[in-house]
């Protein structure tokens, strides 16, 4: 039998560059495809791609996934392709666990198939047969250890596959991969995978990788989702759906309920549609991820003849049509927030394109500042030794949204543990940054008084102050270190007594989109808020909701205060408009006693443009930074009131 050594050297290469696994599996790997019945060439979509090239860059992987969408399947080509090109001198010890025994076994044989797919010649020029019978006796010799549920080649590379059990660990060390697979199923999932992971230690390049779909809030999955999403775990999260998958998308198309008026003046709901173009007679459709996920952030809902079948197959059940084919948490739990909501912030808002602060890597940033814009900075802490985090939230409140709307912006997020006096020096930093934000810190507890008082010593100029006389709303000055000053006012926010109220506020504003959350922090916190039995609204037990507390108080201030103070702008505009034209009078006519008319000449001192609003004596108004520096030239516009988004 002749071998072209030139050819197998140039696989080699090909093999053992940055893209070699997709290279191999596209190349030498078949596997069975479901909707063809039939063994097919293993030709990867792009998120399977995507998978493949952040297992090769991260050590930790977890995906979001519907079911059958094939990531068991890539992830035992994956192992396959590393023990194949495992070098002698380095073998690896592989760990499988699944749900069950039987799955687990499934798996051992998925890679036993995808390894017996490869040419002898990658194992070495003496294992290239001649004939059919040498060709068997060469596998004997290659799959030293053969069984259903450990495989170990001659280069001493072996994989152990186990169901989910405590002990699914015992007697296995030095652990180079290990590979959880529908990780939101295992029972005690977390002390599974908390014994598994030990065995990674002594590894230094280790990968450890989590596939499953969705199983409401479980321990394991979801603790571990959602701390990826934060950025706490080191994981690198792929989120795929089901419109991602060729297979599933064929003739894909959107609809979406529309209220139309007849001409009587009657209302009624009409189903929109929107048909995705065909690339050919099977109904492939060009993939748009970007293009999707901003249609269903809008409200359209995806379908095909697939999806359609797939819901039939669910027998129509919600829970289980959002679990298993929408990639959605959905548990036993009262949720505070609507999944629409969420999924319409993460679709349209949400992003991880962001900057952090070279001295804080807790802190992520949007968008740097803009010149003529204000911004509202806030301030939630904490004791810096428990569970919850200190939290920064700046917004911008004359943000621009991509259809030229106003709207509220956030730009910039701390979220960390930080003892308070240096959470109060990290925001004097920031509020500097933006514009002399305006700052508000949250008193209640007494946890931001060290933060308040740092910056009042560095004399930041734009701190929130309570005033605890002629309020809208109660403040409670049993909560602050502080005593009010001979105005009556507390520096940074006491009221107890309105958290409902801001809680519902915030809400509100993100179901209208008129709040634009960046960070996936604020999602994952979104997502563990629940009505509890007495219809308060708070976090789940062993879970926090800091970001959303301190974004709920950054709004409930800016309504409470900012738009009154528009109102008063108004006015001030009003009087000293009239002020200024009572002194632009050339001369002023007055009758004396002898009833005879004299003019006056204008006192050179009354020149309008020697006394302005800026030296009039006028004692000034903490808040006059929200005033535009010119009142005559510039308006700023309402983002609430001058527009409500559809």
């Amino acid at each position: 039998m002749l071998v072209d050594v030139k050819k197998i050297h140039e696989e080699y290469i090909k093999c053992y560059t940055n893209q070699s696994r997709i290279y191999m599996i596209e190349n030498y790997f078949r596997t069975f495809d479901g909707s063809q019945e039939n063994i097919v060439a293993f030709n990867l979509f792009p998120r399977q791609k995507e998978f493949l090239t952040n297992m090769t860059l991260y050590d930790g992987n977890i995906t979001l996934k519907p079911r059958q969408t094939g990531y068991s399947t890539v992830t035992c080509a994956k192992i396959a392709c590393e023990m194949i090109l495992a070098n002698e001198e380095k073998p690896l010890n592989i760990l499988v666990i699944a749900q069950n025994l039987k799955k687990a076994q499934e798996n051992a044989a998925l890679i036993k198939q995808f390894i017996k797919q490869i040419p002898l010649w990658f194992f070495g020029k003496e294992y290239i047969p001649t004939t059919k019978a040498e060709e068997k006796q060469m596998w004997k010799k290659i799959l030293v250890k053969n069984t259903m549920t450990d495989i170990e080649l001659n280069n001493g590379s072996k994989v152990y596959v186990r169901a989910a059990t405590p002990n699914a660990s015992n007697g296995i060390s030095a652990v180079s991969i290990l590979f959880c697979d529908e990780a939101a199923y295992f029972e005690n999932g977390m002390s599974v995978f908390t014994e598994a992971i030990r065995t990674t230690s002594t590894i230094k390049d280790k990968l450890v990788i989590m596939v499953s779909t969705p199983n409401g809030r479980d321990e394991l999955y979801y603790e571990y989702y959602h701390n990826a999403l934060k950025g706490k775990n080191g994981f690198k999260v792929t989120e795929t759906r089901w419109t991602d998958d060729p297979r599933y998308n064929r003739f894909l198309k959107f609809h979406k309920e529309i209220i139309k008026i007849r001409e009587n003046g009657e209302e009624y709901i009409d189903t929109e549609w929107l048909e995705e173009e065909t690339i050919d007679k099977k109904g492939n459709v060009l993939w748009q991820p970007e293009k999707w996920k901003k249609l269903e952030g809008e409200g359209w809902k995806a379908t095909s003849p697939w999806y359609i079948k797939s819901c039939l197959e669910n027998n129509n059940d919600r829970r289980s049509i959002a679990q298993s084919l929408e990639c959605s948490f959905i548990g036993s739990d009262a949720i505070a927030v609507e999944p629409k909501i969420i999924d319409m912030q993460k679709n349209l808002n949400v992003s991880d394109q962001y900057k952090t602060d070279p001295l804080q890597p807790d802190t992520w940033i949007w968008k740097p500042p803009i010149s003529g814009h204000r911004y509202i900075m806030s301030i939630d802490g904490s004791r810096g030794d428990a569970g919850d985090n200190a939290t920064i939230e700046i917004n911008d409140i004359d943000a621009i949204d991509e259809h030229n709307n106003p709207c509220i912006e956030q730009v910039l997020e701390y979220s960390g543990k930080m003892a308070m006096d240096l959470i109060g020096e990290l925001a004097y930093k920031y509020g500097l940054l933006y514009n002399n934000a305006f700052c508000v810190a949250d008193a209640i507890g007494g946890y931001g008084d060290a933060a308040i008082l740092v910056m009042l010593r560095m004399d930041y100029p734009n701190l929130y102050y309570d005033t605890i006389t002629g309020k809208d709303y109660l403040i409670d000055t049993n909560l602050t270190s502080f005593q009010p000053n001979k105005d009556g006012q507390l520096p940074g926010f006491h009221s107890k007594g309105v958290r409902n109220f801001m809680i519902q506020n915030f809400i509100n504003k993100l179901r209208d989109n008129v709040m634009k959350i960046r960070s996936t922090r604020v999602i994952s916190e979104l997502e563990t808020w629940i009505i509890n039995s007495t219809g308060k609204i708070e976090h789940k037990s062993g879970k926090h909701d800091d970001t959303l507390t301190n974004l709920a108080m950054n709004l409930f201030v800016y309504e409470n205060n900012f738009l009154k103070l528009e109102k008063q702008k108004e006015l001030d505009k009003a009087i000293i408009k009239s002020w200024i034209n009572s002194l632009s009078n050339p001369v002023k006519p007055i009758k004396t006693e002898d009833s005879t008319i004299k003019y006056i000449e204008p006192n050179k001192y009354l020149d309008s443009k020697i006394y302005n609003s800026s030296n009039m004596g006028i004692k000034k108004n903490p808040y006059m930074w929200v005033f535009s520096k010119d009142l005559n030239k510039q308006q700023y516009r309402n983002p609430y009131y001058t527009y409500r988004y559809k």
